[in-house]
């Protein structure tokens, strides 16, 4: 044992986190905490800190011993709900960070699954609470029959269940939260619950008082890495985010060069199939291999009419040839799977394009592949908020020559039809090259949903 009073703190801090989680609050978070009403929201912005919010809460709830309101005397009994079994793992990391392992009854985390069982239980003389952790996409039947004194939503949950929770409260009238930042997901009723008085509503901006855990630079460095319209909700936990100028706001005349690369290059090539003039967009690029790839879009091919399969080849092959590229040199092509009416089924117009290519190319097989871009609810704004970092941090270029994608990117507020088909096409190419780099990684893709790997 240490006898440096500043050590010795700190290995007490380390065994009984919860203890001193009290002091580790930001300057807004007492409000929530303090509040009494029975059903409660916390929102902000991503990064304030909402998950450990709610895992201070849920603990502070389980062991009795709450800093700034009276609860019930343990052992309570209560409930997690996440979207989705890889977020409950994340909300499980959050409360394992702060949850004293000696009072855990047969304590056992993984970092991968979670808490065995996906249940807590502490010890009988640490009230002997328990917890379950649950999605909402399990069904109704596994959310049903249990009487709760707590429930803690991580994330705007669907309306329905929402009712079938609050049934589980009656009886022990016990008390729901909700954390969350309100994008991705319907909030409309949430409003309605508020201004009918049944749902208390606490907002905070992301701020270095309300969150001691980051500065201003910080702050501003999270900032740029969302679109303009969604940093109202994103930054601030507002309800909607706001109409853009232009959408890709980190887009400017510096991104515009004739320079190209020196040394070794990826080339990649991204696609999106229509049938009609000016809606079969491909965009040839050239990029490296470094935590923050370097990319540099130097050609594109657009449809003048309408086009099948071979015609769209031919105009790609053509595209390659003007920069003696061999379509065998090509490392990475995705096209997109919606069907277009090309060719049957969307992976079947893919496949049709690099037939055509293998044919006109008299090769026994397709000298490149062409795989289906990433596609869901989500997927769209994940690829956008890449492209608008990458123009931010001077990582991608265009050739002037792409006069139709560059007049895209001038013009595009997010909902043009004649706009957005190079956009997509460059969107899938680069969301290939960015979403598994490690200097990217901060941002990932969840199905229905854009989160950031940033702490919370």
């Amino acid at each position: 044992m240490t006898n440096d009073p500043v050590q010795k703190l700190a290995e007490e801090i380390r065994r009984d986190p919860l203890r001193f989680e009290r002091y580790r609050v930001g300057a807004g978070a007492p409000l929530f905490h303090a509040d009494t009403a029975k059903e409660k929201l916390l929102r902000a912005g991503n990064q304030w800190g909402k998950t450990r919010a709610g895992a201070r809460e849920m603990l502070w709830i389980m062991t009795g011993d709450h800093p700034w309101r009276e609860v019930k005397k343990p052992p309570v009994r209560g409930r997690i709900v996440t979207y989705s079994w890889a977020q409950s793992v994340e909300v499980q990391r959050r409360v394992n960070e702060i949850l004293p392992k000696f009072m855990v009854e047969g304590h056992d985390f993984n970092d991968q699954r979670g808490y065995v069982g996906a249940k807590i239980k502490l010890k009988k003389e640490y009230g002997g609470s328990m917890v379950e952790v649950m999605t909402a996409g399990q069904d109704s039947i596994a959310h049903g029959a249990a009487a709760l004194d707590f429930v803690w939503i991580d994330e705007p949950p669907p309306r329905g269940l929402y009712s079938e929770l609050i049934a589980r409260l009656l009886v022990k009238i016990g008390t729901l939260y909700i954390t969350m930042t309100p994008i991705g997901r319907p909030v409309d009723w949430l409003l309605h619950e508020i201004e009918e008085g049944r749902l208390s509503d606490h907002r905070f901006d992301l701020t270095p008082d309300n969150c001691p855990h980051l500065d201003q630079e910080q702050i501003n460095s999270i900032e740029y890495k969302y679109l303009p319209h969604e940093r109202p909700q994103r930054m601030h936990g507002h309800w909607h985010g706001e109409s853009p100028d232009r959408f890709f706001e980190a887009f400017s005349q510096q991104a515009v060069t004739d320079e190209l690369p020196r040394g070794e290059v990826s080339i990649a090539i991204g696609i999106d199939h229509g049938e009609g003039v000016g809606k079969e967009a491909a965009i040839l690029m050239l990029y490296t291999g470094d935590e923050f790839p370097k990319i540099w879009i130097i050609d594109e091919y657009r449809n003048t009419k309408r086009t099948d399969p071979d015609e769209d080849a031919a105009g790609i092959l053509e595209m390659l040839r003007r920069h003696d590229i061999h379509p065998g040199e090509v490392d990475l092509a995705v096209g997109d799977i919606n069907t277009a009416g090309k060719g049957g089924g969307g992976i079947k117009v893919n496949d049709a394009l690099a037939d055509a290519v293998r044919r006109q190319t008299k090769t026994r097989n397709a000298p490149f592949v062409i795989r289906s871009a990433r596609k869901g609810r989500g997927s769209v704004m994940y690829g956008s908020r890449l492209i608008n970092y990458a123009f931010r941090r001077g990582d991608l270029t265009i050739h002037p020559r792409c006069r139709t994608l560059l007049h895209s990117f001038q013009h595009f507020k997010g909902n043009e039809e004649d706009l957005k088909h190079p956009l997509d096409a460059a969107r899938y190419a680069i969301s290939a090259i960015l979403g598994n780099k490690k200097g990217y990684s901060r941002f990932r893709f969840v199905q229905g949903e854009i989160s950031n790997y940033g702490r919370q």
